[in-house]
C-alpha cells in the first residue's frame, strides 16, 4: 500500500517527460539563435570589464596579504622589494 503513491508519482513524471524534452529542445534552439545574433563587441566589452574588475580585486588582495605579512602576523619580510 505504501508503494502505490510512489508508482503514481513516477508514472506522472514519465507522462510529462516528452513535453519537458520538447520544451527543452525549443529552449536550446532559441538560445542558439539568440547567441548567434549577439554582437561580438558586446561580448568583448563584457570580458574587458570583468578583466579590469578581477585585476583590481587581485591587486587589493595582494596588498592586504603583503600588509599582513609585513606587520608581523606571519613574519617580517619585505615582499615589496
Amino acid at each position: 500500500m505504501y508503494e502505490l503513491p510512489k508508482i503514481r508519482m513516477v508514472s506522472k513524471y514519465l507522462y510529462r517527460l516528452p513535453s519537458f524534452c520538447q520544451k527543452l529542445s525549443k529552449l536550446k534552439t532559441r538560445l542558439v539563435n539568440e547567441w548567434a545574433q549577439l554582437d561580438q563587441s558586446i561580448i568583448d566589452a563584457a570580458i574587458s570589464q570583468w578583466r579590469r574588475r578581477l585585476s583590481a580585486y587581485f591587486r587589493a588582495l595582494r596588498a592586504q596579504v603583503l600588509t599582513i605579512l609585513n606587520i608581523g602576523v606571519i613574519g617580517t619580510y619585505n615582499f615589496a622589494k
